[in-house]
C-alpha cells in the first residue's frame, strides 16, 4: 500500500498546524524506521515542492518535484506524484483530485472568528474546506469541540472518523536554553504568556492587569511573533508588559519552567497546545472556559472567563498564595498532559489511511 504525505507544510512558517503537521509525520517516521507491525506493507513517502532544505524525515522517503509551489503545487502536482496512492494530509487543505485522501480540518475559527483572519484567507476557506471535506474518505480533527462546530456550520456534512489529539511529549526531547540575555524580569516571579499574534489571543485583558500585577511582585511575559498576512499586524502591549516576541523552543521550556503560571486568555481554540506544553513542564495553567480548552485541560488548570480580567488576577494570586494549589495544579497537569501522544494520534492517522485504501 502506497502512501504519500503532503508535505507542503515543510516549507511553510511554522504555526500550530504546522507543528502538529511535523510531529505527526516524525511520529510515522518512527514507527518506519522501527518496523512496527502497524506500518509494516505499507510504502510511505513525503511529497513536497522544490527546496533546498534538509531531508525532515529519515526513514521515508522524499519525492521534491516542480516547478509550481504553494497552492497550486498542491492542486496539480501532488495528485499527479500520488496517482492512485492513498494521500495524507496534515494541514486542512487537500488536492480535489485526490484518491483515497485522509485529511485533518483543524477546527473552525475562521467561520466562529472571521474578524482574526483576512478577507482573502476568509474567502479561500469558504470555498475549499467543504470541497476537500466531501473529498475525503477519512477525515479527522482534533478535539470534539471543532468536530461538533464544523458539523454546525455545515461544513463538515458528516461526523470526522476519528478525533486526532495534538500533544505535547515532544518537548520531553528539547532542552531548555539559558534566559540569560533576557530581560531580568525572567528571574523573577512572572505570569507568561503566548501566542501574540492574533487578537484571538486576547492577551490585552493580562497586559491590561499588569501594573496591579506588578504591585503584587509579579511580571507580565509574552511570548511568540505571528503571520501578519493571516493575523494581520502584531501590536505592542504598552511599556508595562515583557514582550519578548519569537523565542526559541528551547528558551520556551525555559520560561514554562521558571514562571508562576501559564495565562492562556484565548477567545478561541481548536485544541490549544500551550496548555499541555505547560502543564508538561510543571507550569500551573489558567485557561479560558471557552472553546476546546475545558476539554483539553479538564480539572487540571484553573478556568477563568476571557471577558473579566478580575478572575484572571485572583486567579494569579490563588496560585501564589493559596497552600497546595500550586502542588495540586502540577500533578494534575503531569496525568492530564500524559494522555496526549503523538504516536497514539500517529497510529490513528496510519489505521484511517488502510480504511480510507480499502
Amino acid at each position: 500500500m502506497r502512501v504519500v504525505i503532503n508535505g507542503r507544510f515543510l516549507d511553510k512558517a511554522t504555526t500550530g498546524v504546522e507543528r502538529y503537521a511535523r510531529e505527526i509525520v516524525r511520529a510515522i517516521d518512527g514507527l518506519v524506521a522501527a518496523n512496527d507491525p502497524q506500518v509494516r506493507g505499507m510504502d510511505f513517502v513525503v511529497a513536497r515542492p522544490p527546496s533546498g532544505a534538509a531531508a525532515f524525515t529519515s526513514a521515508i522517503a522524499e519525492v521534491r518535484a516542480g516547478p509550481s509551489r504553494g497552492v497550486v503545487w498542491e492542486q496539480t502536482t501532488l495528485p499527479r506524484i500520488a496517482g492512485r496512492a492513498a494521500i495524507l494530509n496534515l494541514c486542512n487543505m487537500a488536492p480535489l483530485l485526490g484518491r483515497a485522501q485522509v485529511t485533518c480540518v483543524h477546527d473552525a475559527h475562521p467561520w466562529l472568528m472571521p474578524e482574526n483572519f483576512s478577507a482573502a484567507f476568509r474567502r479561500w476557506y469558504d470555498v475549499m474546506i467543504p470541497l476537500v471535506l466531501r473529498r475525503s474518505a477519512r477525515w479527522t480533527t482534533v478535539s470534539e469541540f471543532s468536530a461538533q462546530k464544523l458539523q454546525d456550520l455545515n461544513i463538515a456534512r458528516r461526523p470526522p472518523d476519528a478525533i486526532t489529539y495534538n500533544a505535547a511529549d515532544n518537548f520531553a526531547t528539547i532542552a531548555p536554553e539559558s534566559l540569560d540575555g533576557l530581560p531580568d524580569a525572567v528571574r523573577g516571579p512572572f505570569v507568561l504568556c503566548l501566542g501574540s499574534q492574533s487578537a484571538n489571543k486576547n492577551i490585552g485583558l493580562i497586559a491590561g492587569l499588569a501594573d496591579e500585577l506588578r504591585a503584587h511582585g509579579i511580571a507580565v511575559v509574552v511570548a511568540g511573533g505571528g503571520i501578519s498576512s493571516i493575523f494581520g499586524a502584531r501590536h505592542g502591549y504598552g511599556s508595562g508588559v515583557i514582550d519578548l516576541g519569537r523565542v526559541s523552543d528551547g528558551q520556551l521550556k525555559a520560561l514554562y519552567a521558571q514562571a508562576l503560571a501559564f495565562v492562556f486568555p484565548s477567545f478561541f481554540e481548536g485544541f490549544g497546545v500551550p496548555a499541555v506544553e505547560a502543564m508538561q513542564m510543571a507550569c500551573p495553567a489558567i485557561v479560558s472556559n471557552t472553546s476546546a480548552l475545558p476539554e483539553v485541560v479538564g480539572d487540571a488548570a484553573i478556568l477563568a472567563d476571557p471577558t473579566d480580567a478580575r478572575q484572571w488576577l485572583e486567579a494569579i494570586l490563588r496560585i501564589r498564595d493559596e497552600p497546595g494549589l500550586r502542588e495540586e495544579l502540577v500533578r494534575k497537569g503531569h496525568e492530564r498532559a500524559a494522555r496526549y501522544s503523538w504516536e497514539r494520534s500517529a497510529r490513528t492517522m496510519v489505521a484511517l489511511l488502510k480504511d480510507a485504501a480499502a
